[in-house]
């Protein structure tokens, strides 16, 4: 059981991408091998393909509706979330002129649809949450790690609780 409502929310952010399967496109370009959620990016997962890394950011909560200490009372709360996105790229023939197929760029662009969609999916996350992009959604693709093409998502998450139940 999780410890809290953001415990749970990163579970169910780590099990959904963990179900990912690649269709060839139609839905998913590619099956992640690795999902997890992190305090910070350390190695990007020797001998794994595709990588996801969720790590929290900021959180912020206030008082929504008034209540007692008896019973509690409503919190209104956002967590913003990073998500790392990585494909292991080999970049023999990335030269000028005579770039892969496909090439790193389409490779980061494949991997922020797929990380997209996934988030819009389920924007409740089975109740979880009342938006998993409230605001707007940020991609980073200006990363480089000379073995992987990746790029970094941030989004912020809104719910709320009873104070008794954080």
């Amino acid at each position: 059981m999780a410890e809290s409502r953001l415990d749970a929310i990163e579970a169910a952010l780590q099990s959904g991408a963990a179900a990912i399967r690649a269709d060839g496109g139609t839905t998913y370009h590619y099956t992640p091998d690795l999902v997890d959620v992190v305090g910070f990016y350390d190695e990007l997962g020797a001998g794994r393909e595709v990588v996801w890394l969720f790590r929290a950011g900021e959180e912020e909560h206030a008082e929504e509706t008034t209540g007692d200490a008896a019973s509690g009372f409503g919190m209104l709360a956002t967590a913003e979330f990073f998500l790392l996105v990585a494909c292991h790229f080999d970049p023999s023939g990335e030269e000028p002129g005579d770039q892969p197929d496909p090439s790193r760029s389409r490779v980061v662009n494949r991997l922020v649809r797929d990380a997209i969609r996934f988030l819009l999916s389920d924007v409740q996350l089975g109740g979880l949450a009342e938006n998993v992009v409230n605001g707007s959604l940020f991609v980073n693709r200006d990363m480089f790690h000379e073995k992987w093409a990746l790029a970094e998502l941030r989004f912020v998450v809104r719910y709320s609780y009873q104070s008794l139940t954080p």
